[in-house]
């Protein structure tokens, strides 16, 4: 009979072993590492918005893991490229989920491909956290698997008409892309609009294969509106607003958060001074607010001098990841991780708060805690 210490042994050894085998069953888990994938343009026209995003979160991922990993595991994150193409990033989630059998998935860049993404890691119920979109199709209907972090465009737009009844935007003109995603923010518009008793006196669609913006611009200054709202994407914003800027107009020019990258600003050139975007999260140099200030802590420690805030926005990304991870316990499986998100009700982030729950509740960031901000000079914001 054996004794009662190396029955103890034997047990705990038993022990170990089945928590290895469950590590090995749980894709993305191993007794060391957690792997998490992340599909992002890391070619092609974003390719630089994708480097900055990647590092928003890489360096808070490197903080954690120097200080032990979650669990006794280190974060390692494999990275996809979609070239910011939808049929690619497919593909790629498609990889990371079954060939590569990552745990979860983060980021993403852009509607189409966000949805892509979305597509793959429900049909592989495995959560989909950050994508940098505010396509009311991430939130209606709700998905199980996908945890959006930003307002809705609609949302983004209706903040701003409240804001801009206070500094006389009085009279709109909007130039929206002729699909779900220009509706969208359109429709955030007429309803803040009609709120602040504003007039939408022109709604002008933009095809999304064949966008003829010449016409557009036409369209904005016959309806001489005191502000345009411009729903487009990157790509055919920039080149909309500098041809408008470049035509004589002289009204203001608003745009969504997506547009308040240094791709577009740069592409516009110094026309773009003046342009107001929303802000979703607290000033990224605020050092009297938690996130802010824990973020500029992080980057500094990175030797990340050239702070973004596609930084920011990632960093925040990253910080809903790590709390999901360690709520999801040393048996974390992907399950597990979902139960975890939908497990923070208003989660307190540091003086910034991201709610979850379950019945699909996925409400992420509050529209509350949007605010304007414009394009000085240089291209630098001025809050």
């Amino acid at each position: 009979m054996l004794s009662r210490t190396l029955r103890c042994a034997f047990g705990a050894l038993s022990g170990v072993g089945l928590l290895a085998v469950a590590a090995a069953q749980s894709p993305g888990v191993t007794a060391d590492a957690l792997v998490l994938g992340r599909v992002l343009p890391r070619t092609g026209v974003l390719a630089g918005e994708s480097k900055i995003y990647a590092e928003g979160m890489d360096v808070l991922f490197e903080r954690i893991n120097k200080a032990g990993g979650i669990n006794g595991r280190k974060i390692v994150v494999k990275d996809y490229d979609d070239a910011y193409a939808p049929d690619k990033a497919a593909v790629a989630a498609k990889t990371a989920l079954e060939s590569d059998q990552v745990l979860m998935m983060i980021g993403g860049l852009g509607t189409a491909n966000g949805l892509a993404i979305a597509a793959v890691s429900e049909a592989n119920k495995a959560a989909l956290v950050g994508t940098t979109t505010g396509a009311v199709a991430f939130r209606e209907p709700a998905r199980r698997y996908v945890f959006p972090v930003w307002p809705s465009y609609s949302d983004e737009v209706n903040r701003m008409v409240a804001i801009g009844a206070k500094i006389g935007w009085e009279t709109y003109a909007a130039v929206f892309q002729d699909d779900a995603f220009g509706k969208d923010a359109l429709a955030g518009l007429q309803v803040g609009a009609a709120r602040e008793r504003a007039n939408v006196i022109a709604t002008i669609p933009v095809d999304r294969a064949a966008p003829d913006l010449g016409a557009a611009v036409a369209a904005v200054n016959k309806a001489r509106p005191s502000v345009v709202m411009v729903f487009l994407p990157p790509g055919p914003a920039t080149k909309f607003i500098r041809t408008l800027k470049e035509s004589g107009y002289t009204g203001a020019v608003a745009s969504l958060s997506i547009n308040g990258i240094p791709a577009v600003i740069k592409g516009i050139g110094d026309k773009s001074r003046g342009l107001a975007v929303p802000r979703v999260l607290p000033r990224p140099n605020d050092s009297t607010n938690l996130l802010a200030a824990e973020f500029m802590k992080v980057m500094k420690e990175a030797g990340k001098a050239d702070q973004q805030p596609g930084h920011f926005s990632a960093f925040v990304v990253g910080k809903i990841t790590v709390e999901a991870l360690k709520r999801a316990g040393r048996n974390v499986n992907r399950e597990a991780v979902v139960a975890a998100l939908e497990s923070f009700g208003e989660l307190d982030i540091g003086n910034y708060t991201i709610a979850y729950g379950p019945n699909r509740q996925r409400q992420g960031a509050s529209p509350s805690r949007i605010e304007l901000q414009v394009v000085g000079k240089g291209g630098g914001f001025v809050y």
